[in-house]
């Protein structure tokens, strides 16, 4: 006779599943991958989340459900109920986050190896050449 627990994960959890088994809820969250996290709450009967990170997903009271149990589709439903609530401007808010940190790190790169030095202009140097 196999028991299955009701899994309540706090920030602190480690998921210890799926595509992000290893990761923390909390890391999940600051990587922008609520969309994930909201998908196993309504989709995985046996995983809940504490107050706190269900606050911090937007799963406000009347968009909770009962554990264990499912509902699945109501994830896309409460995505685009946010996403109406906003006038549809996150996603492109975090898209053009994402390229000017990406930016960023590319001239930070570039300008690490634009100031590398060879071989032979050092050897120059120390011989007195320009």
């Amino acid at each position: 006779m196999s028991f299955k627990y009701l899994r309540t994960l706090t920030e602190k959890s480690t998921l210890g599943f799926g595509k992000y088994s290893d990761l923390k809820v909390g890391d999940l969250i600051v990587s922008k991958k609520q969309s994930y996290l909201i998908w196993v709450y309504y989709n995985c009967s046996m995983i809940d989340y504490n107050a706190e990170v269900l606050q911090l997903l937007h799963i406000d009271e009347e968009w909770q459900i009962d554990k264990p149990g499912i509902e699945p589709g109501k994830d896309q439903e409460l995505l685009k109920h946010y996403l109406d609530g906003i006038g549809g401007t996150y996603k492109f808010k975090l898209v053009a986050h994402n390229r000017r940190v990406k930016r960023a790190k590319q001239r930070e790169r570039n300008y690490k190896y634009r100031n590398v030095e060879t071989k032979a202009s050092l050897q120059g140097r120390n011989q007195g050449h320009k």
